[in-house]
């Protein structure tokens, strides 16, 4: 039986242990003489003097309870500290989520851990601006996320200085990824997908314009109009197979692909020099 199950069912009377067991995982099993059982973390249990035979009032219950609550909340949030550094609201989102406590309670849990300097607000901010600079972010999409994480106001300030610093040389390496991973779309297409990226990261239309302007010149290949024929061709290829095995004329089956190729941003004159091609011929 549940621990909250145990409390609701007990009524105002009173609750005499029969037995309790420490259990592999640090807790403590309480078998009621009524036959019903729950877990309670030692805290909880040396918290009150629990031996067989003794009674328990529903309002000493409740108490274990509640420090069994607290203690299990604790240990869930060092669990998370302990893989990595949260914000303090993403602590308290937590606690209320997955330990379903209240916002109160979560809330003096999370100062009072912040107090202890188990919780940091501090180093998880000065560590989300340095991983948001080295994936290129801008200092306005660096400020947008802290301030998303429930960063205080005083701390973001006092951070200004890391958050304004350096160029934009983190954001076009950042670029160098979106082209990795789109070799076949045509410079029209991939550009739009880049405007996308760094508005995402915070930058405004003439800063991207910028940044643009220097990512072709670290890439040159960006726009070289070998990388377009190869684009043109692997998307060409791809649609051509998929066109060819449909049950319409030929006339149609090369209207579309062209119609295709056209909406992914490559040229007319591109695209009517490939489809001449014999190997892009329908029959």
């Amino acid at each position: 039986m549940s621990i909250g199950g145990l409390s609701g069912s007990a009524g105002d009377s009173l609750l005499q242990v029969k037995d309790t067991q420490f259990t592999k995982r640090g807790n403590v099993k309480i078998t009621f003489e009524d036959g019903t059982k729950a877990k309670i973390s030692q805290e909880a249990y040396l918290s009150s003097y629990i031996y067989p035979g003794k009674k328990l009032s529903k309002a000493e219950w409740n108490k274990i309870l509640a420090i069994d609550g607290q203690s299990s909340a604790r240990s869930y949030v060092e669990g998370l500290m302990n893989r990595r550094m949260y914000a303090p609201q993403e602590v308290l989102d937590k606690l209320m989520k997955v330990k379903k406590l209240d916002y109160k309670t979560a809330a003096i849990l999370v100062d009072k851990m912040e107090r202890e300097g188990i919780i940091d607000e501090k180093g998880y901010a000065t560590e989300l601006v340095d991983e948001l600079k080295n994936k290129g972010y801008s200092p306005e999409g660096i400020r947008r996320k802290l301030e998303a994480k429930g960063i205080g106001s005083q701390i973001v300030a006092g951070l200004a200085g890391k958050i304004d610093a350096g160029d934009y040389s983190s954001a076009i390496q950042a670029l160098a990824k979106v082209i990795r991973l789109h070799p076949d779309d045509s410079y029209k297409v991939l550009e739009q997908k880049i405007y996308k990226q760094l508005f995402g990261m915070g930058y405004g239309p003439n800063r991207i314009d910028a940044i643009l302007e220097q990512a072709k010149l670290s890439f040159p290949e960006l726009t070289s109009r070998d990388r377009e024929e190869k684009a043109l061709l692997a998307m060409a290829t791809k649609a051509y197979a998929r066109l060819d095995v449909m049950n319409v004329d030929s006339a149609t089956k090369t209207d579309r692909l062209y119609r295709f190729l056209l909406s992914k941003g490559f040229s007319s004159g591109g695209i009517n020099e490939l489809i001449r091609k014999d190997e892009f011929k329908f029959k």
